[in-house]
């Protein structure tokens, strides 16, 4: 029976340090960070780190005989800082990628694409294998930008396999995960991204859940595709949601902020309740659309994790290891 890992590689918001910014969510930094043991084991993670990388999760399987080197890696979203951020691992064998999984087209999270591609191909050539193309999994509409703005990663080293929502997939024939892909509204007035997923990742061998479930804009806002509102987007996919053991759900700000095309954690709540995972964990935490002043406002890791501790949620934090 496998064994299932997910790493949490960032938790940014776009924006994840403003230049010249000087809230405490931007000034804080934690340069006495626990070292990594280079074992696929539980890790805490850290908080406020140096860099902050862009909000985005692996699930990593082991070798059955060998719990130090990573036979199978699938990536969530790729932006700015997630490379450097599973470098710092030390986990070996996460160049054994079987599929890259893009939640939307928005830059943050795309950015690492180029060093994404180009490091895994140097690493696969440099062990005296031949690089075949890595599978890319996102919808129509994200794989057109894609095209558009990075064309020659497209063209030289991703193989384009469409997503569709509500159709469940894999990444390879024999993978013990199941994706099923619910698109939901995100982006300011909800269509800016109008076929933004979020991910249910199912455990086929441990039958366990796991809701990748960031970017997503407030409850009312609307998806593009057919009016409906994002709550009940949820609602009606409960049948796949419910008896989730871990529910990644982003908290953008935390009192609603004007039109952002994101949820607050407020307003998010609605999302955690009608789910009803055994652990929520928040990302994409920014603070800053809540203005100077109020709560969440600038706040860092450790001020997020308290205040929502309350509610009976956590947060993620980058570099940490959950086994399920």
């Amino acid at each position: 029976m496998s064994k299932f890992f997910i790493r949490v590689n960032g938790i940014g918001h776009a924006f994840s340090k403003e230049l010249g910014c000087c809230c405490g969510r931007c000034q804080t930094i934690n340069f006495n960070m626990t070292t990594p043991s280079g074992l696929l084991e539980p890790f805490d993670g850290w908080y406020d780190p140096p860099w902050r990388a862009h909000t985005s999760a692996s699930i990593l399987i082991p070798n059955e005989n060998d719990d130090s080197m990573i036979k199978s890696h699938t990536l969530i979203d790729i932006g700015a800082g997630v490379i450097d951020g599973l470098v710092s691992s030390k986990l070996k064998g996460l160049e054994n990628v079987d599929g890259l999984l893009i939640s939307h087209w928005h830059p943050d999270h795309l950015l690492g694409i180029n060093q994404f591609c180009e490091s895994l191909k140097r690493t696969v050539v440099s062990q005296g294998r031949k690089f075949v193309k890595i599978p890319l999994f996102c919808t129509l509409e994200t794989y057109d930008y894609l095209r558009g703005k990075f064309s020659y990663e497209v063209e030289q080293f991703l193989r384009f396999c469409e997503v569709i929502p509500e159709v469940p997939f894999k990444v390879s024939e024999n993978s013990p995960i199941t994706f099923t892909p619910v698109n939901v509204a995100h982006g300011k007035g909800g269509g800016t991204a109008k076929s933004a997923v979020i991910f249910i990742a199912d455990f086929d061998n441990q039958e366990m859940k796991v809701i990748f479930g960031w970017d997503i804009d407030v409850p009312e806002a609307k998806r593009m595709s057919d009016g409906k509102p994002n709550i009940d987007v949820i609602r009606d996919n409960l049948s796949l949601l419910t008896e989730a053991d871990i529910l990644f759900m982003e908290a953008n700000t935390w009192k609603e902020a004007t039109n952002t095309g994101h949820t607050s954690f407020v307003l998010a709540r609605q999302y955690i309740d009608a789910i009803q995972a055994k652990k929520v964990l928040l990302v994409h935490m920014s603070g800053h659309e809540d203005g100077e002043g109020n709560d969440g406002y600038g706040w860092n890791d450790k001020e997020w994790e308290s205040a929502v501790d309350q509610f009976g949620v956590g947060i993620a934090r980058q570099g940490m290891i959950i086994q399920l």
